[in-house]
């Protein structure tokens, strides 16, 4: 989907039993929601590149939970600012970098539920978070 522009739109990828991998959102800059979630075989995601803010809109926010089979996160580097994010439920995943640009989370900040979770690096310029923010449950974390 290289060309696939949902600026201001929402995007919700859930609940696909045999996807493996997301790619081809390289041209969408802004969203009012991004949800990835209940894919159970689901490995990588990859081309948000240009992702730089989810909108703080009617119960907008950023999640990604219950994908089984995933072990990272580097697609959201461009990221700056998202209303809520959750990362959550996520067996498998192991690191948590893409995110070297998140300055804002306006709204809550939930890290929970990762069991193979080892390193949190990702958020290297985040300064605010007005909202409650949990990093638990997250048995592999050091």
């Amino acid at each position: 989907m290289p060309a696939l522009d949902i600026d201001a739109g929402s995007l919700s990828i859930s609940n696909n039993a045999n996807l493996k991998s997301i790619s081809g959102f390289n041209n969408t800059h802004f969203a009012s929601s991004i949800s990835i979630g209940g894919n159970p075989k689901l490995v990588s995601i990859s081309g948000f590149d240009s992702l730089r803010q989810v909108l703080a809109v009617l119960g907008g926010g950023f999640g990604i939970g219950g994908n089984d089979a995933l072990t990272s996160l580097p697609a959201f580097g461009a990221l700056i600012t998202t209303p809520n994010l959750r990362i959550v439920n996520n067996p498998a995943l192991l690191a948590l970098d893409g995110f070297p640009s998140l300055t804002q989370v306006i709204g809550d900040f939930q890290i929970s539920n990762n069991e193979s979770l080892k390193t949190i690096n990702g958020f290297s310029k985040l300064t605010s978070i007005s909202g409650v923010e949990r990093i638990i449950l997250n048995s592999a974390l050091i």
